[in-house]
């Protein structure tokens, strides 16, 4: 058990969040997956944490065969439209201020110049 290699929460977070918005709730995933809830609570409190790499693998051959099952039914879960209609909107959100911050115009100031040298007595034009 202890030679196993492992993989950051991190990595898989994401993939696993998908899967979760895609079951519906995260026993839901758990089962789906094959893999224990404590498994899934862990992964997705987005802790200091690893797993193994026959886990991960589980968990992303889950979420492909979910893909796969919505894409052949033609349904999405409505948990993962509102979380990608939230994004959108956020998104949105973040653009807009970006576009509405005031800008510094420095029209007013003078552009900086360099300084002509001042006159040498020992150079004659």
């Amino acid at each position: 058990m202890y030679n196993r290699k492992m993989v950051p929460c991190s990595k898989i977070y994401e993939y696993v969040m998908e899967l979760v918005y895609r079951c519906g709730s995260r026993k839901k995933a758990a089962i789906y997956a094959h893999i224990g809830v404590p498994t899934i609570y862990k992964i997705t409190s987005y802790g200091q944490c690893s797993v193994q790499v026959p886990t991960a693998q589980k968990l992303l051959t889950a979420l492909d065969r979910k893909r796969r099952e919505d894409r052949a039914m033609g349904a999405t879960p409505e948990a993962l439209m509102e979380h990608r209609r939230q994004a959108a909107r956020t998104e949105d959100q973040m653009e807009a201020v970006k576009k509405h911050r005031p800008r510094v115009y420095r029209a007013n100031q003078p552009k900086f110049t360099i300084p002509a040298p001042p006159e040498s007595p020992y150079f004659e034009e």
